[in-house]
């Protein structure tokens, strides 16, 4: 059984006001222009830098990745124009670990400048309290406070997808936690190895 998973819905008052990071990434959501993310692990940051990013063609086309990063044809570093983000991102955790420390040693800090450059905020340490019309309520550092949004989405981990029982099990199916496609392709060469 190589089913996959589900994205998981914490217990919050309100959650039913927020949506998934699946409905935001395949269009059936169109998120505002205050946005809120519960969770900062992979997939958040993907969902951060998909809101900013929109239609831009920078990680394709080679000009444009230019353009972007202020290189200049002969390789000069340029003064990059800053155009206001398209959408206000507050993205929030429970826990103290740093700020995208499961994010790849190669890639985690490129997408930690560019969420940066757009000025981007990240609070850890954060109790969720509720969601509501007004906002999430939230408690850090000892401070309740309410952040604004216009869409709230979940970007709190998976479960996985276990639909009947089977005797092989692999991939997200099998363990969703930091989700792993290698080692999913893995476990799927060695069971077929085996049989």
């Amino acid at each position: 059984m190589a089913t996959g998973v589900e994205p998981r819905r914490p217990d919050i008052p309100g959650i039913e006001r927020a949506v998934s990071y699946v409905d935001v990434l395949t269009g059936r959501v169109r998120a505002g222009p205050e946005v809120v993310i519960l969770g900062m692990g992979g997939i958040a940051f993907d969902v951060a830098l998909y809101l900013l990013e929109g239609a831009s063609s920078a990680p394709l086309k080679p000009q444009a990745f230019a353009e972007h990063w202020g290189i200049a044809p002969d390789g000069r570093l340029l003064e990059r124009p800053r155009a206001a983000p398209r959408h206000s991102i507050t993205m929030l955790k429970r826990s103290h670990t740093p700020f995208g420390h499961t994010l790849g040693r190669t890639t985690g800090w490129v997408h930690r400048a560019e969420l940066a450059r757009n000025g981007v905020r990240m609070m850890k340490g954060v109790a969720y309290r509720r969601i509501d019309a007004d906002g999430v309520h939230i408690s850090a550092d000892g401070k309740d406070m309410v952040l604004s949004a216009d869409t709230v989405v979940i970007c709190a981990g998976q479960e996985p997808t276990r639909p009947f029982n089977a005797d092989h099990v692999i991939g997200g199916a099998k363990e969703a936690s930091e989700l792993d496609a290698k080692r999913a392709m893995l476990e799927g060469a060695e069971l077929g190895a085996a049989l």
